[in-house]
């Protein structure tokens, strides 16, 4: 049996803690499909995506950073006030160490970029792709995805073309086109 070979389309990216078990997901490419691995620590699930059968990919902007920077920065700016208050110097640096760390989360959470959340839909399910959760990651990731899955199905038709055969079939049905919505702009933008 002809092994596959498979290319790194993602790091293992966290998902949670679900009990006593961080979760992790990870992308892999293959030839002719999409490979998501799903891990506990002590389990791993595996879930094929192959090119031909995905329809879309979806990006969804969240405010899940900008809430964690919000919880973070509160706790660091409570920790600087305790390091305000306190009067004993060991007191002071450990209140004063706790506000860096928190504002370094700040930090590193703010330079990760805003987040998102990734779906991919096929004609029987929709599922959430967890390790794309940050805009700039996710946009490269469907990026190479967008030209695999394009090999496997083919390219898609631009909005003219698009445009074109809706005339053609409206003339074929005697359907008149005028004012039926139909523009040679650019199609609408599912999600970003």
């Amino acid at each position: 049996m002809a092994q596959t070979q498979y290319q790194r389309l993602t790091r293992a990216r966290s998902r949670g803690i679900a009990i006593a078990f961080a979760l992790s997901s990870s992308l892999w490419l293959a030839d002719d499909h999409l490979l998501c691995i799903d891990s506990n620590g002590y389990t791993e699930t595996y879930r094929r995506f192959y090119f031909r059968d995905i329809q879309a990919l979806i990006l969804q902007r969240t405010a899940r950073g900008e809430i964690v920077n919000a919880i973070l920065g509160f706790i660091a700016l409570l920790f600087v006030v305790f390091c305000l208050l306190v009067t004993v110097l060991l007191a002071r640096i450990v209140f004063g160490a706790v506000a860096g760390l928190f504002g370094l989360g700040v930090l590193v959470n703010w330079l990760c970029g805003p987040t998102c959340k990734c779906l991919l839909r096929t004609a029987v399910q929709e599922e959430e792709l967890p390790s794309l959760s940050r805009v700039r990651w996710a946009r490269r990731a469907v990026a190479r995805l967008g030209e695999r899955i394009a090999g496997a199905q083919g390219a898609m038709p631009t909005a003219e073309e698009v445009a074109a055969q809706m005339r053609e079939w409206a003339a074929a049905v005697g359907t008149p086109t005028a004012g039926a919505g139909l523009s040679a702009g650019p199609p609408p933008v599912i999600a970003s």
